[in-house]
């Protein structure tokens, strides 16, 4: 009874201003929308761990500066160590 979408389908229909099968296919195309944006979130390349340092702060303040480069150097890392796994079973 509190859920807002079912809610909101009942008080339509009452007022007779949408019917059953226009609720059902409103929510088809809904639960489409909602995929797509959720397929295309999924694939979108992910942002450099440096972006949470370089957009949080107009300047950085001085005790994030290590931090910074410390993040930098861990995704360099795990970058290369991706790079040498991903060469290793193409070599195979």
């Amino acid at each position: 009874k509190k859920e807002p979408i079912a809610r909101l389908r009942h008080w339509l229909q009452q007022h007779h201003l949408i019917d059953a099968e226009k609720a059902k296919s409103l929510e088809a195309s809904i639960h489409q929308q909602i995929e797509s944006a959720a397929q295309q979130y999924l694939h979108q390349e992910t942002a450099p761990t440096t972006d949470i340092f370089d957009y949080l702060y107009a300047e950085l303040p001085a005790s994030l500066i290590e931090q910074r480069a410390h993040a930098l150097s861990k995704t360099a890392y795990l970058h290369n160590s991706n790079d040498n796994k991903q060469a290793q079973l193409e070599g195979e």
